[in-house]
């Protein structure tokens, strides 16, 4: 079953029924009814129970926060510092000078945070590709539901490695506050019809596929857009409806389900910008506040500056050449920052690249075929 959904089950009979007993549905209303302040009050108290939440599941232990340049793990960093909880470390990875882990450093500084940082090196990456730990945890993390995702398993590997730190920390991930605040509102005029909403969706999510979609896969996604529009309503329903669906497939199957990163490797996490109050909150926010993250981006700054007296300096990622700019677009396998294109064969990627194979050139797209070629065996074994 899927996220937020039951089955009922007849005394009699083989037929059953499923329901969902929770549907994030944002009201999108056109016109903001309340001052912003008056906004931003309900997110705080909203936001603070969610850390007491937290700090409740934490029990004392030590709270490994991933922190990035965005705003959902600052966020939670700066409530955790207001909460006055004692045991909190951060982490971070990528290149020294990139703008995500020189914001991660200056927040972690700001709130008086230890932050650990890992670098990822060609070599790492090469000798993960033909690790059978690393092929255990591929098979384990897509769940049957999405594509691999692998970024932070180097970092983790490291952390633990090193006894940096062990296994009894609560991992606390800012999944998936960008979505809930309006960083996915999909480009939809305020008229749009199901038809609209559904070309939308295969637009916006379905990008990478070279392949024409299937007629099944189109019948699939109708039924579920259609399913979602006949219970919905709304001055904006189009756009409702496909944050409706990106949350309940993209962010449930995609976003929340990369936790099992922690699983993998026997770690606790808890996501305290999913708890229900929290996201009740922003299914009441109007448009013109959740569009492009006004509402969010505007209280993490405020509450940024409350609590460290100052304004977080703006960062500039490093320059760097014209050649350099050229490769990381054009040449991933070559200038991917964090070297994760070296888990592909680059034999494989030449042939991706300049289309001579129907694959798209993405990390995603060599694991998944991979992994799926795994279960066609594991199934076809057990026949």
């Amino acid at each position: 079953i899927e996220a937020a959904q039951y089955v009922n089950l007849p005394n009699t009979g083989p037929e059953f029924h499923c329901s969902y007993f929770s549907l994030f549905w944002p009201e999108n209303a056109a016109r903001v009814s309340l001052s912003e302040q008056a906004y931003l009050d309900w997110l705080d108290g909203a936001l603070t129970t969610a850390i007491c939440r937290l700090i409740q599941v934490a029990g004392g232990r030590t709270i490994l926060l991933p922190l990035s340049g965005g705003y959902d793990s600052r966020a939670i960093a700066i409530y955790l510092k207001k909460s006055g909880y004692p045991n909190i470390q951060c982490f971070t990875f990528g290149k020294a000078d990139s703008f995500e882990v020189q914001t991660a450093v200056m927040v972690a500084a700001a709130l008086g945070f230890k932050i650990h940082q890992v670098t990822y090196q060609i070599s790492d990456l090469t000798r993960l590709a033909n690790c059978s730990h690393f092929g255990r945890y591929k098979q384990q993390i897509h769940n049957l539901v999405s594509v691999p995702n692998v970024q932070v398993y180097p970092a983790l590997q490291n952390l633990l490695a090193q006894g940096v730190i062990d296994k009894d920390v609560l991992v606390v991930p800012g999944h998936t506050g960008d979505f809930v605040s309006g960083g996915h509102i999909p480009t939809l005029k305020a008229d749009a019809t199901l038809t609209d909403t559904v070309e939308g969706i295969f637009k916006r999510h379905y990008d990478l596929n070279r392949k024409p979609l299937s007629f099944a896969l189109r019948q699939k996604l109708n039924a579920q857009v259609s399913a979602m529009w006949s219970v919905g309503a709304g001055e904006n329903r189009a756009l409702s409806c496909a944050e409706a669906w990106n949350y309940r497939e993209r962010q449930a199957k995609f976003i929340v389900n990369s936790n099992r990163y922690y699983d993998f490797w026997q770690l606790d996490w808890w996501m305290p910008l999913w708890d229900w109050q929290f996201v009740e909150v922003w299914q009441r926010i109007p448009l013109p506040l959740r569009r492009n993250k006004k509402l969010w981006i505007n209280f993490v700054n405020q509450h940024y500056t409350d609590v460290t007296g100052s304004v977080l300096p703006k960062v500039e990622s490093a320059k760097i050449s014209a050649i350099a700019a050229f490769g990381r677009r054009y040449l991933p396998y070559f200038y991917d920052q964090n070297h994760l294109y070296r888990l592909l064969p680059l034999s494989w990627w030449l042939k991706a690249r300049f289309k001579l194979s129907a694959a798209a050139p993405s990390v995603f797209t060599y694991l998944t075929e991979r992994q799926i070629e795994q279960v066609e065996q594991i199934m076809s074994q057990r026949r």
